[in-house]
């Protein structure tokens, strides 16, 4: 028994350690010419050091995403009737079963589902005489597809080399696991969820 408690003793509150992510996402916005509000709520959960640092990479990695692809530039917002700050929401909730489940979500453009279909049909991944029989689950899995991106220019913000099939796998490591929520225009909820903690 104290052995446990000793051994939670060690872990670290999430919420805290995710704060800095705010003025990254503010910085990062302005960098692409954006204006990004952030916004952290939730539940208190704590993990063990280790398992928190991949966590984080991983977050960092879809802030990075939403930012650089999802929410758009001022201009693009207003013409669509939105606020022109694009809001990125991460929230925390600790479920009854001590499961925790972490959404990363924005307002912003969304993912363009055919865009991701057509580039894959490009690289040869899907046959394009399967493109009309995929479902929604299938295109949303080719996000997650070593070979493919879906950038057009490579920016040096969410590229360093990390793709979303790498958040994918260390988010597998911890015994989790990573879905998407996307509509177009209206943004990409990308939820992370993980066995009790």
């Amino acid at each position: 028994e104290m052995d446990n408690l000793l051994k939670h003793l060690e872990d670290l509150p999430v919420k805290y350690s995710l704060r800095k992510l705010g003025s990254m996402a503010t910085e990062m916005g302005k960098g692409l010419g954006k204006k990004v509000k952030f916004v952290m709520k939730g539940d208190q959960a704590s993990l063990p050091k280790e398992k928190l640092t991949i966590l984080k990479d991983g977050i960092i990695h879809l802030v990075r995403n939403s930012i650089d692809h999802g929410i758009e530039i001022p201009e693009v917002r207003k013409k669509l009737g939105k606020d022109v700050f694009g809001v990125l929401e991460i929230r925390l909730t600790k479920e009854e079963s001590g499961d925790l489940s972490l959404n990363v979500a924005d307002d912003g453009g969304g993912i363009n589902l055919d865009r991701v279909v057509s580039k894959a049909i490009e690289r040869g991944i899907v046959k394009s005489s399967e493109k009309d029989n995929l479902s929604y689950e299938e295109k949303i899995d080719l996000i997650f597809e070593p070979r493919l991106s879906t950038k057009d220019k490579l920016t040096d913000i969410s590229g360093r080399g990390i793709g979303m099939d790498v958040v994918k796998k260390n988010i597998k490591s911890l015994g989790g696991s990573l879905e998407v929520v996307t509509e177009l225009n209206k943004g990409t909820n990308f939820i992370i969820r993980l066995k009790k903690v």
